[in-house]
């Protein structure tokens, strides 16, 4: 007699975890970016909900591969405190929610910290212009005009 012995392996859905959100640092406002874990279990996809309010009115804002452990939401208003959710979609379409992350919001920055050049460039650009107005007044008395008859 023979036997089969069928084994199943059962994929159990993981929410993801360590779910942080925090102002996209170096831009001009209305960006809130997302990090997170993700266990490898069976995820194909991640939703991305957003809510003025911890409660209720939650709306759709992205969605990522279950690859992606980042996510920027550029539709955010500076100055407004949002809560943030992900829903991780399972390859059978099982789905399971993260913590409600918040509140973050968003602020433009007054200045891009990877533009360190451009910042010195302009401070020499200054010191030389300021040199080059002391050359001249002090070349001021040296200056003969021709008399005009």
């Amino acid at each position: 007699m023979v036997t089969f012995l069928l084994v199943f392996t059962l994929s159990v859905l993981q929410p993801i975890t360590d779910l942080r959100g925090f102002d996209t640092p170096n831009d001009a406002g209305g960006n809130i970016t997302l990090t997170w874990e993700s266990p490898d279990s069976g995820k194909v996809m991640l939703e991305i909900f957003r809510s003025q309010s911890p409660l209720e009115g939650y709306q759709k804002v992205g969605s990522v591969l279950s690859s992606r452990r980042e996510f920027v939401d550029t539709s955010a208003l500076d100055g407004i405190k949002y809560y943030y959710y992900v829903v991780s979609i399972g390859e059978d379409g099982k789905t399971d929610r993260s913590e409600i992350l918040g509140p973050v919001s968003s602020a433009p920055q007054w200045f891009n910290t990877k533009r360190w050049n451009v910042l010195i460039i302009l401070i020499l650009l200054i010191i030389i212009f300021f040199i080059f107005i002391r050359l001249a007044k002090r070349e001021q008395e040296h200056i003969f005009a021709r008399y005009l008859d």
